[in-house]
C-alpha cells in the first residue's frame, strides 16, 4: 500500500495515464518523511497504516475531482450527502 501511496503522491494517476520516475522518488521520499515523523512520535504501526490509507484516499480523491470526476462515493464515506 505504501508504494501506491507514494505513486499517487508523486503525481501517477489510479485512473490511468502517465507519471515520470522523478515525481515517483519525490512520493516516496515524501512517504519516506511522513512514516519516519509518525515513527518518531511513537505512532502505533496499525494508525501508521490507517494514516498511510487516508493519504492515499485524499490523493486519490484530489486527482479525481482535478479531472473532473464524480465524487459522490467519496462523499457519501464522509456524510457529506446522503444516499438516495
Amino acid at each position: 500500500m505504501e508504494a501506491i501511496a507514494a505513486s499517487v503522491l508523486g503525481g501517477i494517476s489510479i485512473l490511468g495515464g502517465e507519471g515520470t520516475i522523478l515525481n515517483t522518488v519525490i512520493g516516496a521520499l515524501m512517504m519516506g518523511v511522513i512514516r519516519n515523523g509518525l515513527n518518531l512520535n511513537g505512532i502505533n504501526s496499525f494508525w501508521q497504516q490507517v494514516i498511510v490509507g487516508f493519504i492515499l484516499l485524499i490523493a486519490v480523491a484530489s486527482q479525481t475531482a482535478n479531472r473532473g470526476g464524480n465524487l459522490t462515493i467519496i462523499k457519501r464515506f464522509f456524510g457529506m450527502q446522503k444516499a438516495a
